[in-house]
């Protein structure tokens, strides 16, 4: 019975710090994701996906503290507006988030509505 050979060029593997497609998704997956991404990933070639990803996190966290600020208000009335525009506001964000996942998954670079023309990393 001959036996056979394995094949180095076919199941070879690419590292995670040389895979665009990987760090692309990567970045999206909450802020250690991202950390992780920035980090070990191919920073160079995922420029794109890291501000999208660095933009809707930070977007995301200051609606978060302005929401936690509003709810130990004294006014009651601007607390309640305040946090419901907040809530209004997160939910966007996550539909941004999820429109921003979906483009990493399938290699496309083209912005997110309002957030996608932040520049916050260096070129």
């Amino acid at each position: 019975m001959p036996r056979r050979r394995n094949c180095a060029v076919a199941s070879k593997k690419v590292p995670f710090s040389q895979n665009k497609h990987k760090t692309d998704v990567v970045a999206y997956l909450t802020l250690i994701g991202w950390l992780i991404a920035y980090f070990r990933g191919d920073r160079a070639a995922s420029r794109f996906h890291l501000n999208q990803a660095l933009s809707i996190l930070l977007a995301d966290l200051g609606l978060n503290v302005v929401f936690i600020m509003a709810t130990y208000t004294s006014i009651a009335a601007a607390a309640v507006l305040v946090r419901g525009v907040c809530g209004l506001l997160s939910f966007c964000v996550v539909v941004l988030w999820i429109l921003a996942l979906v483009r990493a998954v399938k290699g496309d670079e083209t912005p997110v509505p309002v957030l996608g023309d932040v520049q916050l990393l260096k070129r």
